[in-house]
């Protein structure tokens, strides 16, 4: 596992930082996500063959609130996980006034179908291309998800590059084809997965069903 001291330099790297503009909110700066974050990545094991899912940037009703990339409320505080990770006997918290049964259709496809493929391998590491929450201004003056822009997505990838670097030993694995292209920009070359607020379960369960075999192999290997 990583020194708890590394990953305190990268998160105050983190909040420190200043988003491109007024059109995203850097999410770090609330101190329970911050501390969420920290448990998840200390929390990580690349001993052995394990994985780091990358998408695109937090959403709205999942790691816009948790702090954790495709973790909604309802997923942090559901015990349902092979690992033991989740569950409001953890330590992880949500910030105040926060639902605990607050959905998101992304963290709720990609909990239902990751553990059943990877339950006998180390807990998965997640995150994001552009770590902050992109929005823009929708109905009732209510703020909705977007895509990153390219600029964005340019800014976040120094922190895509840290985690990796601070996990060597971990197959990154990207998670929609933007994911997949600002891997590629950085000499990281990534199995894709469809992103689950996309596709059929079909697809994503073969998508990830392959990735899992292939670490199983490694593993033999060793």
């Amino acid at each position: 596992m990583r020194r708890d001291g590394e990953i305190k330099r990268f998160l105050d790297s983190l909040t420190r930082a200043e988003t491109p503009d007024d059109r995203s909110v850097n999410i770090y700066r609330n101190a329970v996500r911050c501390a969420n974050l920290m448990r998840w990545f200390s929390g990580f094991d690349d001993t052995y063959q394990s994985v780091i899912f990358v998408g695109e940037a937090p959403g709205r009703d999942g790691g816009a609130i948790t702090g954790i990339p495709f973790v909604s409320p309802m997923v942090l505080t559901s015990a349902n996980d092979p690992w033991g990770e989740f569950g409001m006997e953890t330590q992880y918290e949500l910030p105040v006034g926060q639902d605990a049964n607050h959905r998101e259709r992304t963290a709720t496809r990609f909990w239902k179908h990751v553990p059943p493929c990877f339950s006998e391998l180390p807990r998965p590491l997640t995150w994001n291309v552009y770590p902050f929450w992109p929005f823009e201004v929708g109905g009732n003056d209510k703020r909705i998800n977007r895509a990153p822009a390219k600029g964005e997505i340019g800014f976040g990838a120094r922190w895509l590059a840290w985690v990796v670097e601070m996990y060597p030993n971990a197959q990154v694995v990207a998670v929609g084809v933007k994911a997949r292209d600002t891997l590629e920009s950085i000499g990281i070359d990534a199995p894709l997965v469809p992103h689950p607020s996309r596709g059929s379960d079909e697809k994503l369960i073969k998508s990830l069903e392959r990735v899992a075999e292939k670490l199983r192999a490694d593993m033999d290997r060793e």
